[in-house]
């Protein structure tokens, strides 16, 4: 029988407008590094978009930059998801990648983030992910953690929830049409508006 295939998932948080990380991001690469060394990670996901108008490289080519610069080994595993915006994104444009881009069906993740965001990105990759797929949070520890932070997260939550808790588990025509019509982050209230899922298909072959 075939070994699973195993996908190590880093989420992004902010840079500067020299395409540093931020110290968040940093130590989320950081784990990565030290979990690909005692994991098997077949490929290894960087999340995150354009987001710096000063900026001519996105978050997940400014993490992939930084994790070359440590380690070879690992680089030449990473693909650059530049599309999501946040978490929601995050998961839905992994997904596609790794299915429509990768051909994968059967397959497992672990997702690198920080500790004070590990509950609402289990949530949310457990929501656009099938049920099949088994999914695992590895998370740096963050102190003092900021009660405002934790807060913002709780809301963040809820917000996904009412937007989301309407769709079915991993149905991705759906999940796909919320985001693009009611997801301000996507649907061009708060910033250009994504195109039909087909498109962002061939976007993400495009970037292979």
């Amino acid at each position: 029988m075939q070994d699973l295939i195993r996908y190590g998932i880093i989420l992004g948080n902010m840079m500067d407008r020299d395409a540093k990380l931020n110290e968040e991001s940093t130590r989320r690469a950081n784990l990565a590094i030290r979990l690909s060394a005692i994991k098997v990670w077949n490929q290894v996901v960087v999340c995150g978009w354009a987001y710096r108008n000063d900026c001519n490289i996105t978050l997940a080519d400014a993490m992939k930059e930084y994790i070359c610069s440590k380690t070879t080994e690992m680089g030449q595993k990473i693909f650059c998801q530049r599309l999501s915006r946040d978490t929601v994104g995050d998961a839905l444009f992994t997904r596609l990648a790794i299915e429509e881009v990768m051909k994968q069906k059967e397959y497992s993740i672990d997702i690198v983030t920080s500790h004070y965001h590990s509950a609402r990105a289990c949530a949310i990759f457990t929501h656009i992910f099938p049920k099949h797929i088994s999914i695992s949070i590895r998370s740096h520890e963050t102190w003092p953690t900021d009660v405002n932070l934790i807060r913002k997260e709780i809301t963040s939550l809820t917000t996904f929830w009412k937007m989301f808790n309407r769709v079915r588990r991993g149905d991705i025509p759906a999940l796909y049409s919320v985001l693009q019509s009611d997801h301000p982050f996507y649907n061009g209230s708060n910033f250009p508006k994504i195109g039909d899922l087909e498109m962002i298909i061939d976007y993400l072959k495009d970037g292979v």
